[in-house]
């Protein structure tokens, strides 16, 4: 499978353009593959389509103007190609991360619902939509508890990374709710999903390339995602624990962080309910629809 990061829009649909490649996603580590017809209610992905924005330019092809900061990033300027992460003018987004300004500092979150984070000794690299941050011992992105990420039923995170290495003896966090919801890479070359006293492993781990990955919830059912392909499902699930306050991580796990990703991350979405199959495959761009 060819994989690649693809844009974002209004309104499902086709996108007129070729998404970043990535590697192969490999076959289900320990886990069931499931009916995909099974999801939460139909909505937009949020993906983008029409012409590549320029750098700089403040007219956004959605026609919904994002909260808080433009959503309109320079990208990859190996692939010549300008893609929009679309934040704006969707309730069910909790929080929405393009990175465009992690770089000075800040994770902007570009709903309105006011998740931002200080990006603390985060390096920077191009990334998919622009801006991505890098992570060592000494980073950090911590996003305060707020009521907007205490969500107890359905959920679905995204995020568009780049594993470069798997740790030895250590996981490696990518978001981290604690006690609440995670994506996590485990050094046993898997994505971890863990959410409503469920756990859907996955594998092998893409590394080197700009890579989609997705959990989505919907109340019962766990399935994990990578570049737009469900690869294993786990059934019988909770409602949601709210009751932590530690803050939600992006790039390590919390509350310690301790275990950082060794690549970097250029877009995160956490979404209160379960996204279609459909429109994960959309998100995930022509590594899915190819």
């Amino acid at each position: 499978m060819r994989c690649g990061i693809a844009l974002l829009a209004l309104a499902l649909g086709a996108c007129s353009f070729d998404a970043l490649s990535v590697g192969d996603a490999g076959e289900s580590s320990g886990t069931t593959r499931a009916d995909s017809s099974e999801a939460g209610s139909a909505s937009t992905s949020g993906m983008s389509t029409g012409d590549p924005v320029s750098e700089g330019d403040s007219t956004s092809t959605g026609g919904s103007a994002s909260t808080g900061s433009s959503s309109e990033s320079a990208g990859d300027s190996s692939t010549g190609e300008v893609p929009l992460m679309w934040c704006g003018g969707q309730s069910e987004l909790a929080a929405c991360y393009d990175f465009t300004a992690v770089g000075r500092g800040t994770l902007l979150d570009l709903t309105g619902n006011g998740n931002d984070a200080a990006a603390v000794g985060v390096g920077v690299v191009p990334g998919p939509f622009g801006e991505a941050a890098t992570f060592n011992e000494g980073s950090e992105i911590a996003v305060p508890d707020s009521p907007s990420l205490d969500i107890d039923a359905s959920l679905t995170i995204e995020a568009w990374i780049r594993v470069d290495g798997l740790a030895a003896d250590s996981r490696m966090g990518v978001l981290d709710n604690e006690g609440q919801y995670s994506l996590i890479i485990l050094p046993s070359d898997v994505y971890r999903c863990n959410l409503g006293g469920l756990d859907v492993q996955v594998g092998p781990v893409v590394l080197s390339e700009w890579t989609h990955t997705a959990c989505v919830f919907d109340g019962t059912n766990l399935r994990a995602y990578v570049n737009g392909s469900e690869e294993g499902m786990a059934g019988g699930g909770e409602p949601l624990a709210t009751t932590n306050t530690e803050p939600m991580s992006i790039g390590d796990t919390s509350p310690a962080f301790d275990e950082p990703l060794r690549g970097a991350i250029g877009g995160v979405r956490v979404w209160t309910r379960a996204l279609l199959p459909e429109e994960v495959c959309e998100a995930a761009g022509e590594a899915c629809r190819g």
